[in-house]
C-alpha cells in the first residue's frame, strides 16, 4: 500500500513540474515578444532615437518600415503555437544579422539585446513545447532526460 501512494506522490509531483515548466516557458516567451515588439514598434513609428542608431548601423531610414514588418512577421510566426519553432528559427537568423552588425561595429555590449532575446524566445520555447525537448533531452548527472 505504501509503494501506491509513493507512485502517486510522484506522478503528482510530475505534472506540477510539467505545469511549472510550461508556465516559465510562457514567462520567459513573453518576455522575448515584448522586447521584440518594442523594436518593431520604434521601427514602424521611425522614432528619432531608432532612427539615428538605425542609421549609425548603416541602413537607410526608407528600409525601417520593411525591416519592422518582417520582424512582425517573425514574432506572428513565432507566437502561433503550429508555427512556433518556425518563428523562433525565423528570429534567430533576424537576430543573428542584428549580432552581426553590432560585431562589425565592434561594439559588444549593443549585440548583448539580441542574443538575450533570441535566448529568451528559444528557452520559453524548449520549457513549454514538449517535442522539442524530447528532440533536445537535456541530461541529468545519472542519464535521465528532463
Amino acid at each position: 500500500m505504501k509503494l501506491a501512494g509513493s507512485v502517486a506522490l510522484q506522478q503528482v509531483d510530475a505534472a506540477r513540474v510539467k505545469t511549472w515548466l510550461h508556465w516559465t516557458g510562457r514567462i520567459l516567451s513573453t518576455f522575448g515578444v515584448l522586447i521584440c515588439l518594442s523594436s518593431v514598434f520604434a521601427k514602424l513609428t521611425h522614432e528619432a532615437n531608432y532612427v539615428g542608431q538605425w542609421e549609425r548601423l548603416g541602413f537607410a531610414e526608407s528600409k525601417l518600415t520593411g525591416v519592422g514588418l518582417a520582424q512582425l512577421t517573425g514574432i506572428v510566426l513565432y507566437v502561433n503555437p503550429s508555427t512556433s519553432v518556425l518563428g523562433a528559427i525565423y528570429m534567430t537568423g533576424y537576430l543573428g544579422g542584428a549580432i552581426s552588425h553590432w560585431v562589425r561595429l565592434g561594439e559588444p555590449t549593443p549585440m548583448m539585446v539580441p542574443l538575450s532575446t533570441c535566448l529568451l524566445l528559444w528557452g520559453g520555447l524548449f520549457l513549454r513545447e514538449e517535442r522539442l525537448q524530447a528532440l533536445l533531452p537535456l541530461r541529468k548527472k545519472n542519464g535521465a532526460s528532463m
